[in-house]
């Protein structure tokens, strides 16, 4: 037996749980649109050996097509073979087994969807989180089908061609990628030779040319005397000198400027001057970059390379030394060729390197501002090396396989049971049944059997055959009523053991008022029988939006039945309450009245800041209308809230006359809500929620100004207000009628 309503998430409910405990019978009152589907569906899936009466029933068993007949019941009378009646008992065991097996397989692949849920949330958050974005969103439908949400996940994954075969994993990786390449690209921009191709010329000239050292310098060091009268010129400033003499810092003597500067330039401005400064120069700036060439890292320039360039720059320094020895000297220049081809194959890796490293910083700079399709992706990626996704993947295909080979198995044995049933089974009692029916309720209806089809002929009794379609909503929904009590019966006095639990979900509607009582008094013999006699059928269900019915059904015993609403909150999600037995409600055959003025009261209590998020509210409209209609209808016989009967309204409401205009408004709304429609102005199709809030206040407070205590007696303890505060609440806004 189901004893609890836990986390229901069908449809209009968000994860709610029924905190009271439920009955062998539970009836559920709820204005349609309320939810009783949804639970209807949560009680299928929970339960099993379940016979469900709702309009799929009357479309399967009396067909809307055109056709003459209808599936009959075959109760069984007369003697009965004991071989094919231990059959069938036997096949009902091997059902009701199939059944337990697939209500295990159900529960564990529940549990492991669960479970791969929080998965899917729990990889969902890190994301969030190592992206530091919000805008990524669960899958839709996650809960409910979470393989497939997993699957929708690895879709998102992004192929190799887009991240170069990198896996990200945070925002902070994408950074610290980017740092890197930055750290990088410095490296690479430090490296770069000071001797250049235009030294490299220059040097070649000079190395094959004969170079004469003047005989006066044969025995100095004229590099370093050329670099000591340059820093004298310097130090003097003779160049900017205006002065015709100067005094010596070393020697303190005076002297000609323009003698001392003209011989100074001679000495540094020869030939073989020119030929010492450069060849020296050359000399230190390839010093320089042998340094540099030893000094790149490893990961940037091939250690062969490297080491053939620092060797080249080394002969290359000996060369020179020797010609410095020897200016008169011609040397081979094949080491310079060497070298310059060396220093080519650096910097062309160098160059390559630099364009790939801007390319990296480009990409992962475009990285970030694809963060989210980023995180997507590392989200489907983690999903699928998780070893428990895939696990609990299998797990649950693996159950639908079986779920879907039980489903076919009790098909299968079903089926073989009714043949063995149908060898010794008679229509005759289910059309005098009906037929009986037919005469009470005053219907011109007959079945007559159909041997050969093993089912009924549907005719009036002036003998015309009917088709299925000739039959209005109510008369179907009648005898497919019929149909559904008499199967849950093997024999006509014998219960059928394979069910274990029923379900009615709205058994009649607004069209079966001339059959209701039938219906009821059907209803409560199952009941009777739930409780008193039968052990095989633990509980039954009823959700209906008749108050005739939820006021009626089970009166003879009450202490075994649960009655709760289905009610929806302001956010539109779907709640149940409990009724106390002996609640006065139970008794008030208006219980549609009753929830559509609550629903109306509530709204109207709704404070102005949590307004805008309320969804939904124009239905708010047309339930206020109802409740004026049946207000007046039921105590004036009005029949409807019209420009037509405003006289009339405003005479029994007495509203005044300095209120009638705002009233017009306020009908005026209502009735456009509810019928697209309006009778005094245009009223615009997107009317401000607050409008439509006051238009709610002004009714109720009408109706309170009418008739004090019948609005009090509506107030219900669940509303979520003290009554006398909700009475004041009233009384204040019936102020606003009068301009106050």
């Amino acid at each position: 037996m189901l004893t609890k309503l836990e986390n229901i998430n069908k449809k209009s409910f968000n994860n709610f749980t029924l905190t009271s405990d439920l009955s062998k019978v539970n009836v559920f009152f709820g204005i349609n649109g309320a939810g009783k589907t949804a639970v209807s569906e949560y009680i299928q899936y929970c339960r099993k050996n379940v016979i469900v009466f709702d309009s799929k029933f009357v479309q399967d068993n009396i067909l809307l097509e055109n056709q003459e007949e209808i599936q009959g019941v075959a109760l069984t009378t007369g003697e009965k073979e004991k071989r094919d009646k231990e059959k069938i008992r036997q096949i009902a065991k091997q059902i009701k087994l199939e059944y337990e097996k697939l209500h295990g397989i159900r529960m564990q692949k529940s549990n492991d969807s669960k479970q791969l849920y929080l998965v899917l949330n729990e990889t969902l958050k890190k994301a969030k989180q190592q992206f530091q974005t919000n805008k990524i969103k669960q899958k839709p439908h996650a809960k409910e089908n979470p393989v497939q949400a997993c699957k929708l996940w690895q879709k998102d994954i992004l192929s190799d061609n887009y991240s170069h075969g990198i896996a990200l994993s945070s925002s902070e990786e994408i950074q610290e990628k980017i740092e890197n390449l930055k750290n990088k690209q410095r490296e690479v921009l430090k490296i770069n030779f000071i001797y250049t191709n235009k030294d490299a010329k220059k040097l070649s000239s000079l190395l094959t040319a004969s170079v004469i050292k003047p005989q006066e310098y044969k025995n100095t060091n004229f590099y370093e005397l050329l670099k000591w009268l340059e820093a004298g010129l310097s130090i003097h400033q003779l160049d900017k000198s205006t002065s015709s003499t100067f005094k010596c810092l070393f020697c303190e003597s005076v002297v000609s400027t323009k003698d001392v500067k003209s011989r100074i330039d001679e000495l540094i401005h020869n030939n073989y001057s020119n030929f010492e400064s450069f060849i020296n120069n050359v000399k230190n700036r390839l010093s320089l970059d042998k340094e540099m060439v030893l000094d790149i890292p490893q990961h940037l320039i091939d250690s062969d390379i490297k080491d053939k360039t620092v060797e080249a720059i080394s002969d290359l320094e000996k060369i020179i030394d020797s010609k410095l020895k020897c200016p008169n000297k011609t040397i081979n220049t094949v080491k310079i060729t060497d070298l310059n081809n060396l220093i080519t194959t650096i910097m062309q890796v160098i160059s390559k390197q630099q364009s790939q490293i801007a390319s990296d910083i480009d990409r992962y700079q475009s990285y970030r501002l694809q963060i989210e399709q980023i995180a997507k992706s590392w989200i489907g990626r983690s999903l699928e090396q998780d070893t428990s996704v895939k696990n609990y993947i299998k797990q649950i295909e693996d159950a639908d396989v079986q779920i879907q080979n039980i489903n076919t198995n009790i098909d299968r044995l079903t089926k073989q049971s009714r043949e063995i049933e149908n060898k010794h089974s008679d229509l005759k009692p289910f059309q005098d049944i009906c037929n009986q029916k037919f005469i009470t309720l005053g219907l011109n209806l007959e079945l007559t059997i159909n041997k050969e089809k093993n089912g009924y002929i549907l005719s009036r009794r002036d003998s015309n055959i009917l088709k299925v379609e000739d039959l209005s909503e109510g008369e179907r929904r009648l005898i497919a009523f019929l149909v559904f009590y008499f199967k849950i019966h093997l024999t006509k006095e014998e219960l059928d053991p394979n069910i274990e639990c029923i379900v009615l979900d709205d058994p009649i509607t607004s069209l079966d008022d001339q059959n209701k009582l039938d219906v009821i008094e059907m209803i409560n013999d199952m009941i009777s029988e739930t409780i008193n006699i039968r052990e095989d059928v633990d509980q039954i269900f009823i959700l209906t939006n008749s108050s005739y019915l939820f006021s009626t059904v089970g009166y003879t015993s009450r202490k075994d039945i649960s009655f709760f609403r289905i009610i929806k909150d302001s956010q539109n999600n779907s709640q149940i309450n409990k009724i106390p037995n002996g609640s006065p409600e139970l008794n008030n055959r208006s219980t549609l009245y009753r929830s559509y003025f609550q629903n109306i009261l509530k709204f109207a209590l709704i404070k102005r800041n949590k307004l805008e998020s309320c969804g939904n509210v124009e239905k708010y409209g047309n339930q206020t209308r109802i409740v004026l209609e049946t207000f007046i209808y039921s105590n004036y016989s009005i029949g409807y809230a019209t420009a037509k009967n405003l006289s009339q309204i405003k005479d029994v409401l007495e509203i005044k006359d300095n209120q009638i205009e705002r009233f017009k408004v306020d009908l005026d709304i209502i009735n456009a809500l509810s019928h697209g429609a309006s009778y005094y102005d245009a009223i615009d199709s997107n009317c401000p929620k607050r409008r439509i809030q006051t238009a709610v206040k002004d009714i109720i407070s009408v109706l309170y100004l009418r008739d004090k205590h019948h609005v009090k007696s509506m107030i219900s303890s669940d509303i979520g207000y003290n009554i006398s505060t909700v009475m004041q609440t009233i009384d204040n806004w019936t102020k606003n009628l009068n301009g106050d």
